[in-house]
């Protein structure tokens, strides 16, 4: 890793002058390997082997990180994820779509100094080596980036207004604070999915968007408190889940109701924190003629969900989900929008 870094440290001096980005790029390469301590083991092939270290990186990269600037560790997080890309993405079925998709999140360039650090860093330790054919296939991975136009420029998706966002957002251009990827056209309305820790305000967000009219006034609003609530498995002031089997209740009448609003062609509000890829995935799939769009919602700090949820939730829950939480990415969406809040 030290390594890595100090290749970073002179791809950087070499090719950029930006010091924050220059920063974001040596930080990117410290964390790159921090998911391989609980993916390691000894395989049959008498090799060490760390499958999926990228992925277990960039979600401990994210809690540990979790109060900086939002776009500073979602850069970190996400270059973290991809950073074994370079090397595999030309085994994938569409290579070309696969990286469209991955550059939407990272810029190429980016990963491949990255990507190029780790290999040098390999080659440097005694104790490994690097394949002449994985600098190869990476220097093709640049090249192939370049050929398809892809402009390197977008360090990532809401780069500028990341760092610049207000309380405010809405009243300004939601245009500007949101990346858009629309359908030429769908049979539905619009899967509004709502994403975000307890606490973090994802209620206040849909009034304002309501009076806003980015969200139509008629759109249902699905719940999983609110029907607790209902049933009386918990109060609205002490928000808790329940026994299994309530839960089951709880999901057949959230698609009851989610089916309902299907057959009348109305707009869906899902208002759960959704912080699962896995779980936006089925909800985009049982509203498969809906067009999803993401309202991601942040507080300003892990204390300020604290102190909101009024100890409800313990701080080890809260971290427990940032771990396994599955930061939304445009290429999951039609229409992304990130909200972090300043206050």
């Amino acid at each position: 890793t030290i390594k890595c870094v100090e290749n970073m440290q002179k791809f950087m001096h070499e090719t950029l002058s930006v010091p924050w980005y220059k920063r974001l790029m040596v930080l990117s390469a410290l964390f790159h390997d921090i998911g391989k301590p609980s993916t390691t083991f000894m395989g049959d092939d008498g090799n060490w082997h760390s499958y999926g270290h990228e992925n277990v990186g960039a979600k401990l990269t994210r809690e540990m990180l979790w109060d900086w600037d939002i776009y500073e560790r979602e850069f970190i997080a996400n270059m973290v994820r991809f950073h074994m890309e370079p090397l595999f993405v030309f085994k994938q079925k569409d290579p070309d779509k696969a990286i469209k998709r991955m550059m939407s999140t990272v810029p190429y360039k980016a990963l491949y100094y990255l990507k190029m650090s780790d290999l040098l860093a390999a080659e440097q330790d005694p104790e490994f080596s690097t394949k002449e054919q994985d600098v190869v296939i990476v220097e093709n991975f640049l090249k192939r980036c370049e050929e398809l136009h892809i402009e390197n420029d977008r360090i990532m998706p809401l780069v500028n207004n990341f760092r610049n966002m207000t309380d405010d957002m809405v009243s300004d251009s939601l245009g500007d604070f949101s990346i858009r990827n629309f359908p030429q056209s769908f049979s539905g309305g619009f899967l509004h999915i709502m994403i975000g820790l307890p606490g973090s305000g994802k209620n206040t967000w849909i009034e304002e968007l309501k009076a806003k009219s980015y969200i139509k006034s008629d759109a249902v609003i699905l719940s999983r408190d609110d029907i607790r609530v209902e049933l009386g498995y918990c109060t609205e002031d002490e928000k808790i889940v329940g026994t299994d089997e309530q839960e089951k209740k709880v999901t057949k009448i959230f698609n009851e109701r989610l089916n309902a609003a299907m057959k009348e062609k109305k707009d869906i509000v899902v208002n759960n924190i959704n912080l699962s890829e896995k779980r936006r995935k089925a909800l985009k799939n049982q509203c498969s003629t809906y067009s999803p769009v993401y309202w991601y919602v942040e507080a300003p700090t892990l204390s300020d969900n604290l102190s909101r949820r009024d100890g409800q939730i313990g701080e080890s829950v809260f971290h427990n989900m940032i771990k396994n939480f599955d930061f939304p990415l445009l290429f999951e969406c039609d229409l992304l929008n990130i909200y972090k809040q300043t206050k």
